[in-house]
Parts: structure tokens; C-alpha cells; sequence
């Protein structure tokens, strides 16, 4: 192997380990509460809905005059969390209310991971959603719930109708 060779390969490895420390602070970078934005959407920041820490929500609201719209919340997978805010809302912050909703996972006091559970803390994430948005004087006409891996399953279940199957 050349001299060359020798320096190259661990310099090309420090510079994609320094790139990726980067983007890892980037992405899971928290504002600590403070709202931030433009003149037409606002970050509140992480807002708690529970007394267990993994029960929040990041949420963003349209500054733009809008009074009625739609709310958009994301929910993760199961080794997801919410690590960064969704990057596929960025679009949509400008006239919806969007959230990405965290939930309680499994723990030493609850070992296994219940549906219901879930289920009820995405509950009260809406709760926080609509009382947030009533705050700020925009009214909710719409919810959109969108769910990703163990997320979707959650919102499948719940919504499928099952009653309907026939063996």
C-alpha cells in the first residue's frame, strides 16, 4: 500500500465521521422551548401532554392570518422517537398545524408496549394539539394523522373495521 493510500483512507474517515457528527447535532438539535420561525410559522418547541418524559409533541402553527385549517400530526415508529422534526413538514408549516407526536415506550415499569396505551397518549397529544392552536386563535377543521412502522400499525388498528372481515 502507497504512503499515499495510507493517509488518505483514515483522513477520508475522519472527515465522514466529522460530517455526520454534524448532521446528528443538526438533526437533534432543541430549541428549548423558544419559538422561533418567520412571520408566517411559528416553532413551539417540545410541549409536554403527560407527566412521562416521552409524552410530548414538537409543534409548529401557520402565522400567516389563517384561522381554520387542518392539522397534520406525524407518529413515529417504536425506535424512532422524535429525534428531529419531520423534515417532509417544512412544506406544509406555512398553513397547517403540524405536529410529530411522541409516545410512552416500553420501560421497567411497563415492560411491554401497549396498543392502548398508545393509542391514549396520541389521544392526548390531539388535546394538546387542538388547546395550542385555540390559544394562538386558529381553529381546527381537520386532522390528518400519518404514522410510520409501529406508528401507522397503531393508526391501522384502530381505524380498520375489523367487524367487516368474513373468514
Amino acid at each position: 500500500m502507497s504512503k499515499l493510500k495510507k493517509i488518505l483512507i483514515p483522513f477520508t474517515v475522519l472527515i465522514v465521521v466529522i460530517i455526520s457528527v454534524i448532521i446528528i447535532f443538526l438533526i437533534t438539535y432543541d430549541n428549548k422551548g423558544e419559538i422561533v420561525g418567520t412571520n408566517e410559522w411559528a416553532y413551539l418547541g417540545v410541549l409536554s401532554y403527560g407527566a412521562n418524559k416521552e409524552q410530548n409533541i414538537n409543534i409548529t402553527l401557520p402565522l400567516n392570518g389563517i384561522n381554520n385549517t387542518t392539522a397534520i400530526a406525524f407518529i413515529h415508529g417504536y425506535n424512532d422517537g422524535i429525534l428531529e422534526y419531520p423534515k417532509f413538514f417544512e412544506r406544509y408549516r406555512y398553513n397547517f398545524i403540524t405536529a410529530a407526536i411522541n409516545y410512552q415506550t416500553s420501560s421497567v415499569d411497563t415492560p411491554a408496549l401497549n396498543i392502548d396505551k398508545l393509542l391514549s397518549d396520541v389521544n392526548s397529544a390531539i388535546i394538546l394539539i387542538k388547546k395550542t392552536s385555540e390559544a394562538h386563535n386558529i381553529h381546527i377543521n381537520n386532522i390528518v394523522l400519518v404514522g410510520h412502522s409501529l406508528g401507522g400499525m397503531c393508526l391501522t388498528i384502530k381505524n380498520y373495521p375489523f367487524h367487516l372481515m368474513k373468514n
